[in-house]
C-alpha cells in the first residue's frame, strides 16, 4: 500500500470516528478491517441513535460524509452508508491497493 492510501486510509476512520463521537451518543463503537494483496475494507458502525440521512441533506449538513466520501474515492475506492430501521448507519469503505 502506498504511504498516500495509509494516511487516508486513518484519516477516514479518524473521521468517522470523530462523527460518531460528536453526533451518535454511541456507546460503543466498531471498527472491522479486510485486507489482501489488491484490496483493503473497511466497516464502521456504533450502537448510537442514528441519523436520518434525507434530512441531512435537506438542511445541507453532511456531518463530515462528503469530505469521506472524497477522501476514498481519491484513494480509487468507494463509500457506501447502510441505514437501518433504527436510523443507525453503518460505513462501508473498499480501496484497491
Amino acid at each position: 500500500m502506498l504511504k498516500e492510501q495509509e494516511i487516508n486510509c486513518y484519516k477516514i476512520v479518524q473521521e468517522l470516528l470523530n462523527n460518531i463521537l460528536k453526533h451518535s451518543n454511541a456507546s460503543k463503537a466498531s471498527i472491522k478491517t479486510y485486507s489482501s494483496k489488491m484490496i483493503i475494507k473497511m466497516k464502521v458502525k456504533d450502537n448510537g441513535i442514528g441519523f436520518d440521512f434525507e434530512k441531512v441533506k435537506r438542511a445541507g449538513q453532511k456531518f463530515g460524509l462528503s469530505g469521506l466520501k472524497e477522501r476514498v474515492e481519491i484513494s480509487n475506492g468507494k463509500f457506501k452508508i447502510k441505514l437501518a430501521m433504527n436510523a443507525r448507519a453503518k460505513f462501508f469503505i473498499k480501496i484497491a491497493i
